[in-house]
C-alpha cells in the first residue's frame, strides 16, 4: 500500500498538517523573495542545500532496506511544513504556561520549551508511516532514518525562518537585503552538531523500536522510549542553553559534541538490530552467499568505513572485486528483505556466487 492513499487516516492527518504548513509559511516565501531580491532567492538555495549531502549520507546508512522515496519526501515535508508550523502555537502555548517558572531573560527559555513540542511533533511522521505502510518498516533503522529526515525538513525551514526574521528586521533599521544571510550560513554550517537531524534520529529509532518490535517485553520497549525521548530532549536542550553560549564562532560547534557522540552511539546499537535482521535473512538462503564476519561489516557504518580505508591499500582489480561482491550480497538481502520474485532472488544468488569467485579471499 502507498502511503499517498485517501482512504488511510495517517496520510489524511499527513496531508491537513502539511497543507497547514504551507499556508502557514507561503507568506514567509512571497516576503522573502520579494524583499529580499536575489539574497533571498539566494538564502533559500543555501537553505536547501543541506538535503543533498544528508541525504546522501543517510542513504548510505540505510543499507539493508533502503526507504522509498515517496515515504522520504513524507518525512521530510512533514518535518518542514506540519512539525514546524506547528511548533510555532505549540511553543506559544507552552511559554504562556510556564512564563512564571522560566522567563526569556534566563536564557533558559528555549532550552525548557522547544524539546518539549518539537520533539513530539517531528517524530509523529514516525508513527503515521508505521500506521500507512507498515510492510515497508523493517526494523529500528527505519525510524532513525525517518526521525532524521523529518528533522532534516525542520532544520531547512526553521534556518529559513531565522533568515526571514532577521532580513525584515534589518530592513526595518535601514540595512540592505543581505541582512540575515550571515545567520543563516551559521545555522547551516552548525546544521549537523545542533542538529534536529540527529535529535529526531534518536527518538525515530526509539518510538520505531517500541511500536515495531511487539516480541520484546512491553516494558524494555517503553523504557527504550522514554531513553529515547529523554535523550533527545536534553541534547536539544543542551544545544538551546546558555552553556558554552560564550565560544567563539569558528568553535561554536564544539557544543555539538554530546549529540554527534550520541548519534554515532545510535548508529552502533542500531547496527546490532540489523544484523539480525541480516541473520534472519540469511538463514532463508543457502549457506556461503555471506560469511562469518562479513555480515557486520555490511551493516555497521564504522565497520564499512573501514572496509573501504583497506580496499584502498587493494589492487585496483581487487578492489574493484570486493565491491562487486558487496554490492551483490546487499542486492540479495535487499530483494529477500522487499520480497522480491524468486527469479530475482535466484538471479542475485547467482550473482554472489559469480561475484565470490572473482573476489580472492
Amino acid at each position: 500500500m502507498k502511503f499517498y492513499n485517501l482512504k488511510s487516516p495517517a496520510f489524511l492527518v499527513w496531508l491537513g498538517f502539511c497543507l497547514f504548513g504551507a499556508y502557514t509559511f507561503l507568506p514567509m516565501f512571497e516576503l522573502t523573495l520579494s524583499d529580499g531580491g536575489v539574497f533571498g532567492a539566494g538564502a533559500i538555495i543555501l537553505a536547501l542545500l543541506v538535503i543533498f549531502p544528508v541525504a546522501m549520507l543517510l542513504r548510505w546508512l540505510d543499507v539493508l532496506d533502503q526507504e522509498p522515496l515517496g515515504n522520504v519526501i513524507a518525512a521530510v515535508v512533514w518535518g518542514g511544513l506540519a512539525a514546524t508550523a506547528a511548533a510555532g502555537p505549540a511553543n506559544d502555548a507552552l511559554i504562556t504556561l510556564l512564563s512564571s517558572i522560566v522567563t526569556e531573560s534566563s536564557g533558559w527559555q528555549a532550552a525548557v520549551i522547544a524539546p518539549a513540542t518539537e520533539e513530539l511533533l517531528k517524530v509523529l511522521v514516525v508513527v503515521l508511516l508505521v500506521i500507512g505502510v507498515r510492510k515497508d518498516i523493517h526494523g529500528v533503522m527505519d525510524g532513525v532514518i525517518y526521525g532524521a529526515f523529518a528533522g532534516l525538513g525542520f532544520e531547512v525551514i526553521e534556518n529559513l525562518m531565522y533568515y526571514f526574521n532577521w532580513l525584515q528586521a534589518g530592513l526595518e533599521q535601514g540595512y540592505g537585503p543581505e541582512s540575515g544571510l550571515e545567520v543563516l550560513a551559521a545555522r547551516t554550517y552548525f546544521a549537523l552538531s545542533g542538529s534536529h537531524i540527529a535529535w529526531t534520529a534518536v527518538l525515530g529509532g526509539a518510538v520505531l523500536y517500541a511500536v515495531h518490535y511487539t516480541n520484546e517485553p512491553l516494558s524494555r520497549r517503553l523504557w527504550v522510549l522514554g531513553g529515547g525521548l529523554a535523550i533527545a530532549g536534553v541534547l536539544h536542550a543542551f544545544w538551546n542553553s546558555p552553556i558554552l553560549e560564550d565560544l567563539p564562532d569558528a568553535l561554536y560547534i564544539l557544543k555539538g559534541l554530546p549529540t554527534i557522540v550520541t548519534f554515532v552511539a545510535l548508529l552502533q546499537w542500531t547496527s546490532k538490530h540489523e544484523e539480525q535482521l541480516l541473520a534472519r535473512v540469511l538463514k532463508t538462503l543457502p549457506t556461503g552467499l555471506v560469511r562469518p564476519g562479513e555480515g557486520s561489516t555490511l551493516v555497521n557504518p564504522i565497520k564499512r568505513a573501514s572496509v573501504a580505508l583497506r580496499s584502498l591499500r587493494m589492487s585496483e582489480e581487487d578492489r574493484k572485486n570486493l565491491n562487486r561482491l558487496r554490492t551483490a550480497q546487499l542486492a540479495l538481502v535487499r530483494a529477500v528483505i522487499l520480497e522480491y520474485p524468486k527469479s530475482t532472488v535466484s538471479a542475485r544468488i547467482k550473482a554472489v556466487r559469480v561475484a565470490r569467485q572473482g573476489h580472492r579471499v
